[in-house]
């Protein structure tokens, strides 16, 4: 740490002395080649006739020229302190965000989801959240001698979004594009069972999955 001439020069006499501390050694031989004036204060102790005195301009200009870099030096130094503390922060907010990212959770179907026939196809629409991934499975059976085709799907959002969003935020879903065969599907299920069975039930299980499930569409 770098101190203005008035301080380096209450320390020269006890450095020309040797009868100064270790640190306040280092503080005059960090000054000393940086600072004539300070150089010749040194030189005029080692006159044993007369004491020197710095000459009062240069002595207030030196001390006010050494005050002002004293200061901007720490200012400059409170500017990095408040930018690695900025930095941190964020840092911090990037992590946690990248955390709370990674937990997902199944959304909960209750009176938040809503689904429509538009036209560019069948739109799922979760309101208060904002979906992250969709499983859908379509299955056609034959119930009661008619081939009916059922689509069952399942949204799950994550804890990040649950803390951003609010009542009054949705997002909406794509299940089944017109091109793709939307005017096919007969009703449209929230499932949040199984999935890897789904397309190979037999009749009675396909019958409990429907009861499992919650009916959000149908022609």
């Amino acid at each position: 740490m770098k101190y203005p001439c008035n301080i380096i020069q209450d320390l020269l006499p006890l450095y020309h002395d040797n009868v100064c501390s270790e640190e306040s050694r280092r503080a005059v031989q960090e000054h000393l080649p940086e600072c004539e004036a300070c150089r010749d204060y040194l030189a005029a102790l080692d006159r044993p006739d007369a004491a020197f005195v710095p000459p009062e301009e240069t002595s207030e200009e030196q001390k006010a020229a050494s005050f002002r870099s004293f200061q901007q030096r720490i200012e400059k130094k409170q500017r990095l302190f408040a930018a690695a503390c900025g930095a941190a922060v964020l840092l911090a907010v990037l992590l946690a965000t990248g955390i709370l990212r990674t937990f997902t959770k199944t959304v909960v179907c209750d009176d938040n989801l809503s689904v429509s026939m538009a036209e560019n196809g069948l739109v799922c629409r979760l309101s208060g959240s904002v979906w992250d991934r969709c499983r859908s499975v379509t299955v056609t059976a034959d119930q009661s001698g008619d081939n009916r085709t059922y689509l069952f799907f399942c949204l799950t959002d994550n804890l990040w979004d649950d803390l951003i969003t609010g009542p009054g935020s949705f997002s909406e879903y794509t299940l089944c594009p017109a091109d793709k065969g939307a005017d096919a599907i007969d009703q449209v299920r929230y499932y949040t069972g199984d999935y890897s069975a789904l397309s190979s039930m037999d009749p009675e299980a396909l019958e409990q999955a429907m009861k499992d499930s919650v009916l959000l569409w149908s022609k």
